[in-house]
């Protein structure tokens, strides 16, 4: 990889989205060009962050904030069943199309477009066509509130428990 941060090295090592990496020292400045050519890179690109930064990395249970996709009060959403038994996206501008996708896979994908947990608490099964506004650089509010207006779900604040990787910077032992 050419020119990524450090944060971006750690979540590639850890195979973690941003949102499951807690930083409890400061994140080091720069960016790193890393070559790694072998089936066990992901450890050993962790040894070379915790060596070469003096970070340590443990795994925690903590409360992490997100969203949850739940039905509306009446519970019926405005959702279009689809007929597709595969899911497949396409991208219009300002809209992408989603086709014969399940809401646990909608939820997985609002996360990694969030940056942040989203779970799925509606209890539908089956796959939708649903048309989704794409809203970079918006907060995570009004994306939800912009989803919810396309769907007719309920997307709520959720905090879950889920495990972190806490980085820290290594204690030095100094002689006595």
């Amino acid at each position: 990889a050419n020119a990524q941060p450090i944060d971006e090295l750690v979540e590639a090592a850890y195979d973690l989205p941003a949102y499951r990496v807690v930083w409890e020292t400061p994140v080091p400045a720069g960016l790193y060009d890393t070559t790694l050519n072998s089936p066990q890179w992901p450890g050993l690109l962790q040894d070379a962050l915790s060596d070469l930064f003096g970070l340590v990395f443990t795994t925690e249970t903590r409360p992490v904030d997100g969203w949850a996709l739940r039905l509306p009060a009446g519970g019926k959403p405005r959702l279009k069943a689809s007929s597709r038994n595969r899911t497949s996206s396409t991208v219009r501008g300002r809209s992408i199309s989603r086709r014969g996708i399940k809401m646990t896979q909608l939820a997985r994908s609002l996360s990694r477009e969030w940056h942040a947990p989203v779970v799925d608490e509606t209890g539908l099964g089956g796959r939708y066509d649903v048309d989704l506004p794409r809203r970079r650089g918006d907060s995570a509010a009004a994306n939800a509130a912009a989803v919810a207006k396309a769907t007719g779900l309920r997307i709520e604040p959720h905090r879950q428990m889920m495990d972190v990787l806490v980085v820290k910077k290594k204690e030095i032992d100094t002689p006595q």
